[in-house]
């Protein structure tokens, strides 16, 4: 009875929340031992700097790689890529001009001399801005007809023969009357295509609708060219086979 009474008994002070929790429990908050690190204070500024210097010495490593010569120590390394580089573009390039030049489209190669079976069009367009003289109605002996067909024979044999469509069936064109009020052309087209193939062709490339359109999107193209005097009213335009 005399120990128990003579035991002192030390009052350990709780703090409330989890500071007093971790004393009871016989844990450190972090501040009381010197050499534990701060866990609620500053961050540990050491341990940033290892990284920030990990990179400054792997970048100056790539510098002295790069600088490094070779070739019999004549040339720095970044030289000699930059080099290879350059090299390998132009092979590039070269490869696809000698493909251009060597490479022969199976399409381009045809026999103009079987081109034996005609397909004819005649149609009509107005030339809004050709006055109409008395001259114009001779197409044999005026000056000024034969001037002004020859003109739109030109237009329509450039069209035709430029086409990639159409170029290589298209023969020729004609100009065959000119009519007053307002002056319309009456014209004439001529196309040449193999026998062997005549049934497709009339179907699809020489259609009455593939010639017609392929002279309409060009006058429509031209629309805005208004003051030429061989201007063609692309809503006048009709054309039958």
């Amino acid at each position: 009875m005399e120990g128990d009474a003579n035991t002192d008994i030390e009052m350990v002070p709780m703090s409330n929340g989890s500071e007093g929790a971790a004393l009871a429990n016989g844990q450190n908050d972090g501040h009381s031992n010197g050499n534990s690190v701060v866990l609620d204070g500053n961050p540990d500024i050491e341990g940033q700097q290892i990284p920030s210097q990990q990179k400054k010495s792997a970048v100056c490593q790539v510098k002295e790689e790069l600088t490094q010569k070779v070739c019999n120590k004549r040339l720095p390394l970044w030289v000699v890529l930059i080099l290879i580089i350059v090299l390998l573009i132009g092979i590039i390039f070269v490869s696809l001009a000698l493909c251009k030049v060597i490479y022969n489209d199976p399409d381009e190669k045809y026999d103009k001399t079987q081109f034996n079976k005609q397909r004819n069009f005649s149609g009509s367009f107005r030339l809004p801005n050709v006055n109409f003289t008395e001259e114009l109605l001779n197409l044999t002996t005026s000056n000024e007809s034969r001037a002004l067909t020859a003109e739109l024979k030109k237009k329509l044999d450039d069209l035709y023969r430029n086409s990639s469509a159409l170029g290589r069936y298209y023969s020729t064109s004609q100009i065959y009357n000119l009519s007053d009020d307002p002056v319309t052309a009456s014209f004439h087209l001529m196309f040449l295509m193999p026998e062997a193939e005549e049934s497709q062709l009339i179907r699809f490339t020489l259609s009455r609708a593939m010639v017609y359109n392929v002279l309409r999107q060009f006058l429509l193209d031209q629309e805005e060219d208004v003051s030429d005097r061989v201007y063609i009213q692309p809503a006048s335009l009709n054309m039958s086979e």
